[in-house]
């Protein structure tokens, strides 16, 4: 089976790169905004806002280069987990782990 999704979307905010205890391994956190459905009752696109994880040289690559408006194509996979929360409650995610990125555009005056 193969797992491997590719989105195109802007950055909704900067990437915020943080990193793991005892190795120090980069984690980068972004939120891509994609064209998503029409919707009839406001009569427009909704579109959708997709968080992303990034890990090691390519989360503080794009961390450092990319900004807030940027257009990127992230290629990535799936990865589904679950959990519980403080009232017993099974909670089930989905993330999105992106592996590679390009970038695309630049918003107007960068």
């Amino acid at each position: 089976m193969m797992n491997k999704v590719l989105i195109v979307g802007r950055l909704v905010r900067d990437p915020d790169l943080k990193y793991t205890n005892g190795k120090g391994t980069a984690r980068a956190f972004l939120m891509i905004a994609t064209k998503g459905y029409y919707s009839k009752e406001k009569g427009e696109t909704v579109d959708d806002f997709i968080p992303v994880t990034m890990w090691g040289k390519r989360a503080e690559t794009i961390a450092q280069h990319a900004k807030k408006g940027w257009a990127v194509e992230l290629e990535g996979r799936l990865k589904s987990g679950s959990y519980k929360d403080d009232q017993g409650k099974m909670i089930y995610k989905l993330e999105f782990v992106a592996d590679n990125f390009e970038f695309i555009a630049r918003p107007k005056g960068q």
